[in-house]
């Protein structure tokens, strides 16, 4: 696929009937259009991007003619320039402006390998777990090199046993808690009056409100989490002392916390590691768009392991 400002077809070459589908995909403003079947039918001696030098010029010609037919129904001068902006082998379009490309050339820059550039999906986010950002890129570079579902889902696997091998503060997502006081009471009240979360309150903040509440009742020596607190926050099973689904903490993962929370470790990799993967998952059908890519033993699982 190739990202343009300009397209046209070979010139004194007989037509071959094509039989797989001309991908064109409009951007506000750009143009995407897939040449494989011209490459493979009538040049697949060259390689990808000496094909492209020569649809170059070819496409830049058809756009301005074009263009300038156009320009001249309508009275007005040509002022449209179109150009070759990317040279791309993949690309997942998981939503509108959400899309993950694979480039061998962008402008003026060549990669090799093919360069995965990320749009409006975050790989590597700011509160992904140091455990997670390396295996997350691996596993979404899998897909692009291979397209193997069992080959994936197998990695993908793996990685969820090391994962839960990893000490908590690894695997721990990682932020800051923004307006703290403007979702919170004072602890004190939590403590009299039982925990109850305000309306709209930001998962990372209930589980700070569930932190000092804890280390206040049971008066453990660490330090409260205030506004814009750097925290550390895992998902945790529901079924505890504030029933509540997360907590977090400050600096190490405090050992008392050992006793009163059961990590979640499922539910935790799916919201650190999966949310990519799964969307590229159901992007190429391989899984519905309501379901999850399968960590234990079930009927889809049973199918692609």
């Amino acid at each position: 696929m190739i990202k343009i400002k300009s397209i046209t077809r070979q010139h004194n070459v007989k037509p071959k009937k094509l039989t797989q589908k001309i991908l064109a995909v409009i951007d506000t403003d750009s143009t995407y259009l897939s040449f494989d079947e011209i490459h493979q039918n009538y040049t697949p001696e060259l390689n990808l991007l000496e094909f492209v030098d020569i649809m170059e010029p070819i496409v830049e010609d058809f756009f301005v003619k074009i263009l300038t037919i156009k320009a001249e129904q309508k009275g007005m001068p040509q002022v449209i320039d179109f150009k070759r902006e990317g040279v791309i082998t993949k690309q997942f379009v998981l939503a509108k402006k959400k899309y993950l490309t694979e480039l061998l050339k962008n402008e003026d820059d060549v990669f090799d390998p093919p360069y995965i550039k990320a749009t409006g999906v975050e790989i590597k986010r700011s509160d992904t777990p140091a455990f997670c950002r390396e295996w997350i890129s691996n596993a979404v570079q899998d897909i692009f090199d291979n397209l193997n579902q069992k080959k994936n889902h197998k990695l993908i696997k793996q990685v969820f046993k090391d994962f839960k091998k990893q000490e908590i503060d690894k695997i721990a997502s990682i932020g800051s808690v923004k307006e703290y006081t403007k979702y919170a009471d004072e602890t004190s009240t939590y403590i009299k009056s039982g925990l109850n979360f305000k309306s709209g309150t930001p998962m990372r903040n209930k589980a700070a409100i569930c932190y000092n509440y804890v280390i206040q009742d049971r008066t453990l020596p660490y330090m409260p989490i205030s506004n814009g607190s750097k925290i550390k926050y895992i998902r945790v099973n529901p079924r505890n002392l504030v029933d509540n689904e997360a907590i977090a903490w400050v600096g190490n993962y405090p050992e008392e916390f050992k006793k009163l929370f059961k990590i979640n470790y499922e539910e935790h990799y799916n919201k650190t590691f999966l949310s990519v993967l799964n969307r590229m998952w159901v992007v190429l059908g391989w899984i519905d768009s309501k379901e999850i890519i399968p960590l234990k033993t079930n009927k889809l699982s049973g199918f692609i392991s």
